[in-house]
């Protein structure tokens, strides 16, 4: 990697397969072992010559001093952020701001009972960022939206983007995870309450995203489902 003409340029080696999102449920299942290996992976990594929470950049620090703060940055319409006016966008569109704020209300409550746990987390599991071949994961690719926080988040992409991929046939990630991480471990208290509240934080940030980006169908689909979500109890 290094400087070019046009910005930078990075070359790694060619990773052959197939997106594992377009899996269908016995292949998808067959790559559950190597897709929790990965994750373990990511868990175990040293970050600690690193610092903060949130999206890192390429000093290896997040812009948050504590997770809570990261997860609740996301009701601010950040000038910084590439979705920036997804507020008004948001409460100007067919399913307006309500949703959102309903949802944010139970993330607020939940923050203060999460671990300020720090991690590597991949943080977009999908959208072509994996690739798989026969039941094994070959790369796991594009981590411009990495960030540093709790390892259980990854599970709850999972989780929360499952319904977009019908041809998973239902698998259900979290009952996955939490039989894995029973069998090799670790103890992971209040994996609850921790899957809930990053599943609430993921739909809040994708409504400011698809709002910013004109995605109304998955917008209304995702503000549903986030209200469904932080309704549970």
């Amino acid at each position: 990697m290094g400087p070019s003409d046009a910005g930078f340029y990075a070359i790694t080696e060619r990773v052959v397969g197939t997106d594992f999102e377009t899996a269908d449920e016995a292949t998808m299942r067959s790559r559950l072992p190597s897709l929790f290996a990965a994750l373990d992976a990511m868990r175990l990594v040293d970050v600690s010559d690193t610092a903060g929470f949130g999206v890192w950049n390429a000093q290896g620090r997040g812009p948050h001093s504590t997770w809570r703060d990261a997860l609740l940055s996301v009701a601010v319409d950040d000038p910084g952020r590439r979705d920036h006016g997804w507020r008004d966008l948001l409460a100007s569109s067919a399913v307006g701001i309500s949703p959102f704020e309903t949802a944010f209300t139970e993330l607020n409550r939940l923050a203060p009972d999460l671990p300020e746990n720090r991690h590597l987390v991949h943080s977009d599991l999908v959208n072509h960022n994996v690739l798989a071949a026969g039941d094994r994961l070959t790369g796991v690719l594009d981590w411009g939206s990495s960030i540093y926080g709790d390892f259980v988040y990854d599970i709850a992409w999972m989780s929360f983007c499952a319904m977009w991929y019908p041809n998973w046939g239902g698998i259900d990630f979290a009952e996955e995870a939490r039989r894995h991480y029973a069998e090799i471990g670790p103890d992971v208290p209040g994996f609850e309450l921790r899957l809930r509240a990053y599943e609430i934080y993921i739909g809040l940030n994708s409504q400011a995203y698809q709002a910013r980006f004109g995605f109304a169908a998955d917008l209304e689909r995702t503000a549903r489902r986030t209200l469904e979500i932080a309704a549970e109890r």
